[in-house]
């Protein structure tokens, strides 16, 4: 985000750009890692080919 300036954007608009950041990456991992878990267990266990 850095590279593009989005922080900076934020920052302007008075909008806790720390805040957002971290919001977005837990929503990110709070959705993906029980959709890769379980992937991972069908696999390991043999379900899926």
């Amino acid at each position: 985000m850095k590279a593009t300036e989005q922080i900076s954007s934020l920052e302007m608009m008075a909008v806790e750009s720390a805040a957002t950041d971290c919001r977005a990456t837990l929503l990110a991992g709070l959705i993906s890692m029980p959709l890769l878990t379980i992937i991972f267990v069908a696999v390991a266990s043999g379900v899926v080919r």
